[in-house]
């Protein structure tokens, strides 16, 4: 988390507050703020006196007290650790997923420790098309990459070449072939008008 943290780092559910402090060891660094939301409201006093930390208390899937709180609209990293059930999980990405930039990331926690979770992260990534990867360390981190996978690099102009290339030689073998014909056939080749018997099949 640390590593990631940079720009508008959105935080689902604070608890005690270690993943915070690693968040805003990150934005420390490199540049930010820290916005994180819990119901719990004695979670304010986590980091109250950080410059960088904002606390909204709130259900974290409700975008409108962040908004009046002053959110971006954008955000860069968005970190989920809420409640361990697939439902809540897959309403948080849906509300907040799309607002996480195309260079952002998506971290969500305990995907090892609750299997829910971790589907939860698969079938969002699957369903935006978009590369996710669930990784086994503290409990399971699930990863999901905003810019959408992209298509297999011009798949259609592979099937053309090679439908090109394909033409190209059968039509050098039909060329050798009537060659061949010609050749045995003197008074046909003589109709033709030309002598095609040094032909050569230079497509092949």
């Amino acid at each position: 988390m640390f590593e990631e943290a940079r720009g508008t780092v959105l935080e689902l559910g604070v608890r005690g507050g270690v993943s915070t402090s690693a968040l805003l060891a990150g934005v420390e660094q490199r540049g930010g703020e820290v916005w994180s939301v819990d119901v719990d409201p004695s979670c304010s006093t986590t980091y109250a006196a950080h410059p960088l930390w904002h606390f909204v208390c709130s259900d974290s899937r409700d975008p409108g007290p962040l908004a009046v709180a002053g959110l971006p609209s954008t955000i860069d990293v968005l970190f989920v650790d809420t409640l361990h059930n697939y439902e809540h999980v897959r309403d948080e990405l849906a509300v907040w997923g799309p607002r996480v930039s195309r260079d952002g990331i998506v971290l969500v926690h305990d995907t090892d420790t609750f299997s829910e979770v971790g589907q939860a992260v698969a079938d969002y990534a699957r369903r935006k098309g978009l590369h996710s990867e669930l990784l086994l360390s503290s409990n399971g981190l699930g990863v999901i990459y905003p810019a959408p996978v992209a298509k297999p690099a011009g798949a259609l102009t592979v099937v053309a070449m090679k439908v090109r290339r394909l033409s190209r030689r059968a039509a050098a073998a039909a060329n050798e072939r009537r060659s061949a014909f010609l050749h045995r056939h003197p008074r046909l080749q003589r109709a033709f008008g030309k002598d095609l018997g040094g032909s050569s099949a230079d497509g092949s």
